[in-house]
Order: structure tokens, then sequence, then C-alpha cells
């Protein structure tokens, strides 16, 4: 209906659109959404470059090269939508978009911890290569090019979504996000396909919703896959920073200041509880006559050794940390005096019925334990005098052996 020049709602300025009116509103031709894939793919590359290194220097070398790799490629694409069209800029820029989504792929792999994703990725690159070179040559239909490449790109996109699948135990909101976001591209991709295989008309500029809609939907899986995976690789470099904080490299166990951090807590929670708490403190017996004589790498050996007895005998509930060279502790939660000595004593004698071997030489060593029944005013730095004197007595006394304090 179009108003009368009269009417109140046409002085207002609402206007009757018109459904050509319309599809001029929302439409937008291929080398829009191109430009804007190019200028998005730069952005996040530098933006990469940009941010502070991490550990994992690979997952960022592969999603760097990834963006630049499609950069390039939308490049391409953008001169073949403009009119400077030719079979070899066509393949090329295919290969290099191939080969970013790959390279992708790759760095999603790489953060989750599979290093033998080339074993997987590289043959369908090669072979997707391989098919489009080859189609391309022999001067197959544009529109099962179409229907080729998209099949591809659709595949790669759930390749790099797949490893993003949390764990059963895996609270991770993030990776849900984005697995919902990039599977929106790779359905439209193999319906894309799906419809260009039977559309013989459809070509990379056609500007039908099929089309419009893929190319948009891989500028949000741009987008969101760029800034979201920057935020798990920063996510993982900020967990790694902390392990490397908390956790005593050589061992494995809490080191010195996250164990009394965390048994501190632990003592808080337990009186308020009312329960009982006891700390067993330990010192390898002769432990520096095993490096002098089998030098430090075995001696590195020994308290490894140490580390997994104290990991297999001890409960879920307890806390153990590297205090010092060879001294360790122990906070053992809800565990009577009782309880504290057979814990103590079962430790005790696995590691005397353990040996590191070393060119057939069995070394055998032993272990001091000093224990304290945590009290009613007792604080930790109580306990730890107590138990540090009652290890002192257990070397005194003969070493290989546990005291009460």
């Amino acid at each position: 209906m179009i108003l009368p020049s009269g009417c109140p709602e046409h002085e207002a300025g609402f206007h009757q659109w018109s459904a050509g009116e319309m599809k001029e509103l929302i439409y937008m031709d291929p080398k829009t959404i191109f430009l804007m894939l190019w200028l998005g793919n730069l952005i996040l590359a530098v933006l990469f470059l940009s941010f502070p290194k991490v550990k994992n220097r690979r997952t960022e070398s592969l999603w760097i090269a990834a963006k630049f790799s499609e950069a390039i490629a939308y490049g391409g694409l953008i001169l073949i939508a403009i009119g400077k069209s030719g079979i070899f800029l066509m393949l090329v820029s295919n290969i290099l978009l191939y080969l970013g989504f790959a390279l992708e792929a790759g760095a999603v792999w790489e953060y989750r911890g599979y290093k033998n994703w080339p074993r997987y990725i590289l043959p369908f690159l090669i072979s997707a290569i391989f098919i489009r070179t080859f189609t391309g040559i022999f001067g197959l239909r544009a529109n099962l090019n179409i229907t080729i490449s998209s099949y591809v790109i659709g595949i790669f996109f759930l390749l790099a979504t797949l490893p993003l699948i949390p764990d059963k135990e895996e609270k991770a909101v993030l990776n849900r996000v984005i697995i919902a976001v990039n599977g929106i591209p790779a359905l439209l991709n193999l319906v894309r396909g799906t419809f260009s295989f039977f559309i013989s008309g459809n070509t990379l500029g056609s500007g039908n919703i099929i089309n419009l809609l893929t190319y948009l939907a891989m500028f949000v899986f741009m987008i969101s896959n760029g800034f979201g995976f920057l935020l798990l690789v920063r996510e993982k470099a900020e967990r790694e920073l902390k392990h490397l904080a908390t956790i005593d490299y050589l061992t494995g166990l809490l080191n010195r200041r996250a164990f009394l951090e965390q048994a501190d807590k632990c003592l808080l929670m337990a009186r308020r509880r009312g329960s009982s708490t006891a700390l067993l403190v330990f010192d390898l017996d002769y432990f520096k006559r095993i490096n002098d004589n089998y030098g430090h790498a075995i001696g590195d050996q020994v308290l490894q050794a140490f580390a997994r007895i104290c990991r297999d005998r001890l409960r879920n509930t307890d806390i153990s940390g590297r205090t010092g060279g060879e001294e360790f502790a122990v906070f053992l939660n809800d565990c009577a005096l009782e309880d504290a000595i057979r814990i103590a004593e079962d430790l005790r004698g696995s590691v005397a019925d353990h040996s590191v071997t070393v060119d057939t030489v069995a070394i055998r060593f032993t272990v001091s334990i000093g224990l304290r029944l945590f009290g009613a005013v007792d604080t930790l730095d109580d306990a730890l005098i107590s138990a540090d004197k009652a290890l002192y007595e257990a070397k005194r006394s003969g070493r290989n052996t546990v005291v009460v304090a």
C-alpha cells in the first residue's frame, strides 16, 4: 500500500518497501563478502602476531600461517569476482584456501594435544588439491567445481570443530559456543555443494541466497573462531603458567609454596568439620650418597620413584608435596592417629621394597618419616616443627622408621 502524500504517516517519514527494494537493501554481493573475509583474516593474523608469545609456539605458527593463506586466497577470489578470471588464478586461490583451512584445523588439533594430526588431515588435503587441480585443468563445469570445493571446505570446518568437543568432566563453555557457531558454515557448505550439483548455472559470483548465506556464515565463522581460538590459547597459557607456579617440575608433586597453601586451607576446613588431620614429613635416607655414587641423574630418578609411590599409595583426599631437595610432606585429611601410622608405615615399606635399576644394578633406598597429629589449636607451622623433630629422631634412631611426635 502506498500512502497518500497528505497522510500523517507519510509526512512522518513512513515508507512501504517493495519486494525489489527490500532485496536491494539486504543484498550483499560476493565481492564485498570476499573483501570482508580477506581483511578479517589479515587482521586476525596481525592480532595473533601482536600478542605475547605462549609456550606452544607450534599452535600459534599454524594458526597465523592459516590466516595468511586464507587471506591470500580470498584476495584471489576478489580478483575472480571482478572479472580477472583464469584457470590458474582459480586453482591457486582454491589450493591456498584448502591449505588455510587444513592449517587452521591442525592448529586446533595441536592445541588439544593431538600431535599426530598431519596423519589424518594431510592425506585429505592432498587428495582435495589433486581432485580440484584435475577438475580445473580438464574444464569441469563451474557448478561442479563449486560442489567439490564446498564439500572440501565443509569437511575442513568439521575437522576444526571435532577436537573442541569437551570431555565428560571438562567444563568448557567457550568450546561449546565455538562448536555451535562453527557447525553452521559446515552445514551450509554441504548444502551449497548439493545445491550447486543440481543447479548448472551456479557460479562463484552468483548472488543466490545459498551462496550469500554460505559466504556470510564463513565470515561469522572467521570472527568467532578467530577470537574464540585466541581466547582458548590464552586460557591454556594461563593454566600452564599456574601449573608451573604450583607444581615441582621434577616429581610432579606440589612445590613447597603450593603445598603449604593447600594444606593450610584443608586444615581450616577440617577444623570447621571437627575432623582429625595429620602431617607426615619425609627425608630420603643417605640421598647424598646416592648422588655421589651414581650421579644426579640417578638421584633424580630416585626422587621421581618416591613421588610415584606417594601418588600410588595415598588417598585422593591427601595432599603431597616436595618441600626441599630430598624432603617431602603429606597432609592427611580426615585421618585418626591409628590410620595415619598405618599410612606412614605403608609408604615406608613400599619405598623399602622398591628399587631403581641402573645398568642391571638395583639401587635400593629408604625413607625416614616424622608424624604429627594436629592438636585442637595447632597451626600448620606448629605441626611442621613437631613433625620435623620426630623426623630428626627417626634419623637418629637408625633411619627407615616412623616416629610420632
